[in-house]
């Protein structure tokens, strides 16, 4: 199971996370939403692997969609998946994207008969304007939607992949012979990353 990033505070230092147990003058606090904290900590490299193997929590929508269906039509006990009278079932699940780097979110919603599995994904597609895809060997039955982000979000999100480029173009610049358009192109960096840094609370 994936970390979830949850948490609207986070500390986030240069140094490696190895060795974090000390505090350092280097150390950065600040608060935001957890999209904010996502595209801010991926501009760490110490950070990025990190933070793409983490979840956010479902939208609202998604735990009220999942939350009616389970009140209307419970999941299939765990007696009936794993117990001594075996029967055939297909998982549901709903998984919510978001632009990068911002964490997708995944919600599980039970074991149900093959014709009730599809009848629910079917209504949670409908509700969440979301695509069924087959998993692990036809398993799963995935509702997909593209969730809702803020405002705030999207603009952090491209500001982050602006970042990545502006980085990846510095990279294959030569020093000498490229000196000026890397002058040129560090400076746009460095407003850019002023203005994640910007976009969240210091505390």
């Amino acid at each position: 199971m994936s970390p979830t990033l949850g948490s609207y505070r986070a500390s986030v230092s240069n140094e490696p996370p190895s060795h974090l147990p000390g505090s350092s003058h280097r150390d950065v606090d600040f608060i935001g939403t957890p999209g904010e904290l996502a595209a801010a900590l991926t501009a760490l490299p110490a950070y990025k692997n990190g933070v793409l193997g983490t979840v956010i929590s479902a939208p609202q929508v998604v735990t009220a969609a999942v939350a009616a269906i389970v009140e209307a039509s419970p999941p299939l006990p765990d007696s009936a998946v794993d117990g001594p009278t075996v029967v055939e079932v297909l998982d549901v699940e709903v998984y919510s994207t978001r632009p990068g780097p911002i964490p997708n979110s995944h919600t599980e919603v039970g074991a149900y008969s093959p014709e009730d599995a599809h009848r629910i994904a079917e209504q949670l597609a409908a509700d969440l304007r979301g695509t069924i895809e087959p998993m692990r060997n036809a398993t799963v039955l995935r509702v997909t939607h593209a969730a809702d982000i803020s405002d705030t979000d999207r603009m952090a999100a491209e500001r982050s992949v602006q970042v990545r480029n502006l980085r990846a173009n510095i990279s294959v610049l030569d020093p000498v012979a490229d000196a000026e358009h890397i002058t040129a192109l560090a400076a746009d960096l460095e407003e850019l990353q002023a203005r994640m840094a910007g976009s969240v609370r210091s505390s």
